[in-house]
């Protein structure tokens, strides 16, 4: 199921042990490498208390462009001392820079595209999963 973490929370259950689940992204709560990181650990914390449920690859993918959106200006604005950059500048400086949303980084490449790491998995039943346990 390609994209399909998106699903997980929604199909429970009733997804069986072993189909291979891939996410936009490297994007997921429990993600294995960062999910006792503070920063990302805090985030799913109150995302879950004022949602009543877990982020998935939107929520992500705005928290990264937040970031590139800051460390673009924080560049122009290095290159461009005294001035405020108009957003070509911005854009400009976006280009070979890597950036940290909550996982794994983004790289922007010089054509302004940004590439991550996929993230994929195989579904397994466990007992429920709750943030005391996160």
């Amino acid at each position: 199921m390609p994209l399909a973490e998106s699903s997980l929370e929604r199909l429970g259950t009733s997804l069986p042990d072993g189909v291979i689940i891939g996410a936009r992204g490297d994007h997921y709560f429990l993600h294995p490498e960062t999910k006792n990181d503070p920063k990302h650990k805090a985030f799913v914390e109150k995302f879950r208390a004022k949602t009543n449920s877990y982020p998935i690859y939107p929520v992500y993918h705005m928290v990264a462009a937040l970031e590139g959106l800051v460390a673009g200006y924080n560049a122009a604005i290095k290159k461009n001392p005294g001035q405020w950059p108009t957003t070509d500048q911005v854009a400009e400086s976006m280009h070979g820079l890597e950036l940290r949303g909550l996982t794994r980084s983004v790289k922007i490449r010089e054509d302004g595209q940004g590439l991550e790491d996929q993230l994929l998995g195989v579904t397994k039943k466990t007992p429920r999963i709750s943030l005391s346990t996160f």
